[in-house]
């Protein structure tokens, strides 16, 4: 699992572009308190769910993927799971996270 976080924080770095608009912001990475490893990031919200998306929401979603893959970066997970979803409507925004596998 360190190595998995380690690879994260690398991946967090090669991103930090897209911090704070597609991917959440990386606040802290690293050993902490004895632990491991630590990866701390934004808290962006909450699991997206299929059943609310429309194909707006969708586009939304495509964008933040191609933003990322532009960075030569392929997420390796993509699930529900792993899309964090804030805001309603046409504020809606979407982050990617867990770049474990990437």
């Amino acid at each position: 699992m360190a190595e998995e976080l380690k690879n994260e924080a690398q991946v967090y770095q090669k991103l930090q572009a897209l911090q704070g608009r597609y991917i959440p912001v990386l606040w802290l990475a690293g050993v902490a308190d004895g632990l491991e490893m630590v990866l701390l990031t934004d808290f962006v919200g909450t699991q997206v769910s299929r059943e609310l998306l429309a194909d707006t929401t969708q586009r939304k979603i495509r964008e933040a993927m191609f933003a990322i893959h532009e960075l030569r970066v392929a997420h390796g997970d993509i699930r529900p799971q792993n899309i964090a979803m804030q805001g309603r409507g046409q504020d809606v925004k979407f982050y990617f996270v867990d770049f474990g596998f990437s």
